[in-house]
């Protein structure tokens, strides 16, 4: 059924889907072994991956989204709530759900956590610690951070700390801390952040730091060394471990780097790159442009940029010489390039490529706005698929043309159209204002002519006309 542009209804019995479009781009629904589809834009959408066994769902994007696999459930309303459910191989569950900044609860395998904020609650596992536990904060908050537990007062004001080897410390913050762990350093500050001290003790060697804040800072360490003064400005460091040095004077606007396998300068904001082995960048007129390229024995991608009006990017496999490149690793090439607002392609590994225009997101193909807004500004667009399917769409698909190696299919919609099968067997069929005038001819059944929408004329069991859009 073809009532364009108000909806549209067909089926591939060959493949056993079905597809539908009301009002399009603003409902589509589509059924296949592999998965399922329902957009209905921008408000919502839903997307089912039956082979991974996957749903995707969005609404009012970017705000709400929903995941549900086999191992997780998941639904987020950014930035207020999380609900969440992990499933482990054995069948546990571990449930999580927070509302910030008020509620965090974790329960199941597990610890349970429970904060009620800012009254007070435990966590397990969180930030780095393996539990924290807060009463009235910031009145009382204790960090189990092994080596380390740290109980505070007025966090981060009055903290103690003690290790588990021994040894401690304390901190009235800002005015002074320090902290002792036998064997491994030690630390201190004086009106943080002016005065740092600091001793690390690791199996490559000592980590030294010292710093007054901004004048000087001086750093020794297994790898190499670094100094600063009027921190950020100028400074020095040597990477023992690379055999590089960098030099900014002042930073970020003058800069260079020397050493084993790598050169660079900066000149900032005209002009800045640098060489290594495995990669080549440059930046110009930052932040509008730049080119950066990476490659290893086996792959190669760069790209070239001026944001947002223009970019290219192109990755694959490294071929040492293109006539000894097999067509497998032809295929393997992917890439994209715009002129934004003009035009934009890109070809995905799979082998899909997709060209539009004029192109009014400004970066590289996003999928959660492709899905949610893409389509309304899609005014042209040429799709080609692996299997060589090529469809163009012009004006929300008031002109269609669709190409595949058995036929092709024409669409002035709701005006025109004409299609043709030359498989076996040969099929050709048009129609003119939607049915007013038609004709479908096929070996296997003969001719059909429809007049008037309703006059049908033709051997029995003729197919209507353009059935299988």
């Amino acid at each position: 059924m073809d009532a364009w542009p108000i909806v549209r209804y067909w089926t591939q019995p060959d493949r056993n889907e079905r597809h539908a479009e009301v009002a399009w781009p603003l409902f589509e629904w589509h059924d296949a072994p592999s998965g399922a589809g329902f957009y209905a834009r921008p408000l919502y959408n839903r997307r089912v991956d039956r082979d991974s066994r996957i749903t995707e769902s969005e609404w009012l994007w970017p705000i709400g989204s929903g995941t549900r696999r086999p191992d997780l459930v998941r639904t987020v309303t950014y930035p207020l709530s999380l609900s969440e459910t992990e499933i482990t191989g054995d069948g546990a569950k571990r449930r999580q759900f927070i509302l910030l900044p008020l509620v965090v609860y974790r329960g199941g395998a597990g610890p349970t956590d429970f904060l009620l904020f800012p009254l007070g609650g435990v966590l397990h596992n969180f930030l780095g610690h393996e539990k924290i536990l807060i009463v009235l904060w910031p009145l009382y908050v204790y960090q189990d951070q092994p080596p380390a537990r740290r109980w505070s007062v007025l966090h981060p004001v009055f903290t103690r700390v003690r290790y588990e080897e021994g040894g401690g410390g304390f901190k009235v913050w800002p005015l002074f801390g320090w902290t002792a762990q036998p064997g491994r350093g030690s630390k201190m500050f004086i009106l943080w952040p002016f005065f740092q001290r600091e001793l690390s003790k690791t199996e490559q060697g000592d980590f030294r730091r010292w710093f007054f804040f901004p004048f000087y800072g001086r750093i020794d360490e297994p790898r190499g060394q670094a100094r600063t003064i009027l921190w950020p400005f100028f400074g020095w460091r040597r990477d023992d471990n690379e055999g590089q040095q960098t030099w900014w004077y002042p930073w970020p606007f003058l800069g260079h780097r020397a050493g084993h396998g790598v050169a660079g300068r900066t000149f900032w904001p005209i002009y800045e790159w640098e060489r290594r082995p495995e990669r080549y960048y440059s930046e110009f007129l930052w932040p509008l442009g730049w080119y950066r390229s990476e490659s290893n024995e086996q792959t190669w991608k760069w790209s070239l940029r001026l944001v947002p009006l223009f970019f290219v990017e192109r990755e694959g496999t490294r071929e040492v010489h293109q006539a000894q490149a097999t067509a497998a690793a032809r295929r393997t090439r992917t890439g994209a390039w715009q002129a934004w607002p003009v035009v934009k392609w890109r070809s995905e590994a799979a082998g899909d490529e997709h060209l539009e225009f004029p192109s009014v997101w400004p970066f590289r193909y996003h999928a959660e706005f492709e899905r949610n807004l893409g389509p309304f500004f899609r005014l042209v667009e040429y799709e080609r698929t692996p299997d060589n399917v090529r469809s163009l769409r012009v004006l929300w698909r008031l002109l269609r043309v669709d190409t595949w190696p058995e036929g092709r299919y024409f669409e002035a919609g709701p005006l025109f159209r004409l299609g043709w099968e030359h498989g076996r067997p040969r099929r050709v069929y048009w129609s003119v204002l939607g049915g007013f005038v038609g004709c479908s001819a096929a070996e296997t059944r003969g001719r059909y002519w429809r007049l008037l929408y309703l006059l049908r004329f033709g051997p029995a069991g003729s197919a209507n006309v353009g059935d299988t859009q």
